[in-house]
Protein backbone atom coordinates (compact mmCIF):
# COMPACT_ATOMS: atom_id res chain seq x y z
CA UNK A 1 0.00 0.00 0.00
CA UNK A 2 1.17 3.49 -0.67
CA UNK A 3 0.07 6.35 1.77
CA UNK A 4 -1.44 8.83 -0.24
CA UNK A 5 0.31 12.70 0.71
CA UNK A 6 -1.78 14.75 -1.30
CA UNK A 7 -4.67 14.83 0.15
CA UNK A 8 -6.86 16.78 -2.21
CA UNK A 9 -9.34 15.36 -2.95
CA UNK A 10 -10.27 14.29 0.66
CA UNK A 11 -10.10 18.19 1.38
CA UNK A 12 -12.52 18.16 -1.37
CA UNK A 13 -15.07 15.72 0.68
CA UNK A 14 -14.82 16.89 4.16
CA UNK A 15 -15.71 20.16 2.75
CA UNK A 16 -18.66 18.82 1.26
CA UNK A 17 -19.29 16.94 4.02
CA UNK A 18 -18.98 20.11 6.64
CA UNK A 19 -21.40 21.94 4.07
CA UNK A 20 -23.78 19.19 3.89
CA UNK A 21 -23.52 18.95 8.05
CA UNK A 22 -25.22 22.83 8.31
CA UNK A 23 -28.65 21.55 7.69
CA UNK A 24 -28.19 18.89 10.00
CA UNK A 25 -27.94 21.17 12.66
CA UNK A 26 -31.51 21.83 12.63
CA UNK A 27 -32.81 18.60 13.39
CA UNK A 28 -30.25 18.06 15.84
CA UNK A 29 -31.50 20.98 17.91
CA UNK A 30 -34.92 18.84 18.44
CA UNK A 31 -32.89 16.41 20.90
CA UNK A 32 -30.72 19.15 22.49
CA UNK A 33 -33.92 20.95 22.84
CA UNK A 34 -35.79 18.16 24.67
CA UNK A 35 -32.27 17.33 27.05
CA UNK A 36 -32.48 21.27 27.69
CA UNK A 37 -36.38 21.00 28.49
CA UNK A 38 -35.38 17.77 30.65
CA UNK A 39 -32.47 20.12 32.48
CA UNK A 40 -35.04 22.87 33.42
CA UNK A 41 -38.07 20.88 34.32
CA UNK A 42 -36.19 20.75 38.13
CA UNK A 43 -35.46 24.39 38.07
CA UNK A 44 -38.83 25.04 37.04
CA UNK A 45 -40.14 23.17 39.82
CA UNK A 46 -38.40 25.03 42.35
CA UNK A 47 -39.16 28.00 40.95
CA UNK A 48 -42.32 27.81 41.52
CA UNK A 49 -42.02 26.16 45.24
CA UNK A 50 -40.15 29.56 45.61
CA UNK A 51 -36.75 28.05 46.40
CA UNK A 52 -35.03 29.77 43.00
CA UNK A 53 -35.29 33.75 42.66
CA UNK A 54 -36.06 35.20 39.49
CA UNK A 55 -32.85 36.71 38.72
CA UNK A 56 -31.30 32.60 39.47
CA UNK A 57 -33.42 31.38 37.32
CA UNK A 58 -32.83 33.93 34.42
CA UNK A 59 -29.33 32.73 34.96
CA UNK A 60 -29.54 29.13 34.92
CA UNK A 61 -32.02 29.68 31.53
CA UNK A 62 -29.27 31.53 29.93
CA UNK A 63 -26.69 28.59 30.79
CA UNK A 64 -29.05 26.03 29.63
CA UNK A 65 -29.78 27.92 26.66
CA UNK A 66 -25.73 27.97 25.77
CA UNK A 67 -26.14 24.10 26.25
CA UNK A 68 -28.39 23.63 23.67
CA UNK A 69 -26.91 25.25 21.45
CA UNK A 70 -23.43 23.26 21.96
CA UNK A 71 -25.16 20.14 21.90
CA UNK A 72 -27.06 20.57 18.54
CA UNK A 73 -23.70 21.57 17.27
CA UNK A 74 -22.11 18.39 18.83
CA UNK A 75 -24.65 16.11 17.49
CA UNK A 76 -24.91 17.74 13.53
CA UNK A 77 -21.18 17.53 13.45
CA UNK A 78 -20.54 14.01 15.07
CA UNK A 79 -20.03 12.44 12.05
CA UNK A 80 -17.95 14.67 10.55
CA UNK A 81 -15.18 14.17 13.62
CA UNK A 82 -15.98 10.77 13.05
CA UNK A 83 -15.03 10.70 9.46
CA UNK A 84 -11.64 13.05 10.02
CA UNK A 85 -10.43 11.03 13.42
CA UNK A 86 -10.85 8.19 10.61
CA UNK A 87 -8.72 9.72 7.88
CA UNK A 88 -6.33 10.59 9.95
CA UNK A 89 -5.92 9.23 13.31
CA UNK A 90 -7.61 5.67 13.47
CA UNK A 91 -6.35 2.28 12.10
CA UNK A 92 -9.25 2.05 9.65
CA UNK A 93 -11.25 -1.86 9.44
CA UNK A 94 -10.12 -3.51 12.73
CA UNK A 95 -12.77 -2.40 15.61
CA UNK A 96 -16.39 -3.14 14.51
CA UNK A 97 -15.85 -4.34 11.52
CA UNK A 98 -13.52 -7.26 12.86
CA UNK A 99 -16.31 -8.47 15.26
CA UNK A 100 -19.11 -8.34 12.02
CA UNK A 101 -16.87 -10.56 9.98
CA UNK A 102 -15.75 -12.73 13.01
CA UNK A 103 -11.92 -12.85 12.17
CA UNK A 104 -9.50 -13.73 14.69
CA UNK A 105 -6.14 -13.27 15.31
CA UNK A 106 -3.67 -15.62 13.32
CA UNK A 107 -1.37 -18.10 15.13
CA UNK A 108 1.97 -17.93 15.64
CA UNK A 109 2.74 -20.16 12.64
CA UNK A 110 0.22 -18.44 10.67
CA UNK A 111 1.79 -14.91 11.36
CA UNK A 112 5.07 -15.63 10.86
CA UNK A 113 3.97 -16.61 7.88
CA UNK A 114 1.98 -13.73 6.78
CA UNK A 115 4.73 -11.17 8.18
CA UNK A 116 7.01 -13.15 6.08
CA UNK A 117 5.13 -12.48 2.85
CA UNK A 118 4.96 -9.12 3.77
CA UNK A 119 8.52 -8.83 3.90
CA UNK A 120 9.02 -9.95 0.81
CA UNK A 121 6.16 -7.56 -1.17
CA UNK A 122 7.59 -4.59 0.51
CA UNK A 123 11.21 -5.24 -0.64
CA UNK A 124 9.72 -4.91 -4.06
CA UNK A 125 7.19 -2.26 -3.48
CA UNK A 126 8.06 1.84 -4.39
CA UNK A 127 9.60 3.96 -2.13
CA UNK A 128 7.44 5.34 0.23
CA UNK A 129 5.15 2.34 0.87
CA UNK A 130 3.70 0.64 4.33
CA UNK A 131 2.65 -2.17 5.29
CA UNK A 132 -1.19 -2.87 7.23
CA UNK A 133 -2.03 -2.34 10.32
CA UNK A 134 -3.35 -5.35 11.56
CA UNK A 135 -3.37 -9.16 9.82
CA UNK A 136 -6.79 -10.88 10.33
CA UNK A 137 -7.64 -14.39 9.64
CA UNK A 138 -11.29 -15.64 8.79
CA UNK A 139 -12.33 -18.85 8.85
CA UNK A 140 -12.80 -19.97 4.91
CA UNK A 141 -11.77 -22.36 2.92
CA UNK A 142 -11.10 -20.11 -0.28
CA UNK A 143 -7.75 -18.61 -1.22
CA UNK A 144 -8.80 -14.78 -0.63
CA UNK A 145 -7.80 -12.08 1.07
CA UNK A 146 -9.16 -8.26 1.17
CA UNK A 147 -8.82 -4.84 2.68
CA UNK A 148 -10.63 -3.07 4.63
CA UNK A 149 -9.12 0.52 5.54
CA UNK A 150 -5.18 -0.38 6.37
CA UNK A 151 -6.40 -3.91 7.76
CA UNK A 152 -5.89 -7.14 5.86
CA UNK A 153 -7.89 -9.73 6.15
CA UNK A 154 -6.65 -13.12 4.93
CA UNK A 155 -9.33 -16.51 4.63
CA UNK A 156 -7.46 -19.82 6.33
CA UNK A 157 -8.02 -21.16 2.87
CA UNK A 158 -5.02 -18.33 0.95
CA UNK A 159 -2.97 -19.39 4.18
CA UNK A 160 -2.76 -22.96 3.44
CA UNK A 161 -2.91 -23.00 -0.42
CA UNK A 162 0.01 -23.59 -2.64
CA UNK A 163 -0.67 -19.22 -3.93
CA UNK A 164 1.09 -17.95 -0.54
CA UNK A 165 5.03 -18.63 -1.06
CA UNK A 166 6.46 -20.46 2.24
Amino acid sequence: MKRDVDHGPYWFTIYLEMFGSVPRILPAILPAVLIGVVAAVPLLLLSAAGVVSAATMESLFDQIGVLVIVLAVVIAFAPVAASLLTLYLLPGGYGLTRWELDAGEPSARQHDLLVDSQRRVTENAPAGSIGPSKWLVLDKNDPNAFVIGTTIYVHRGLITSEYLDR
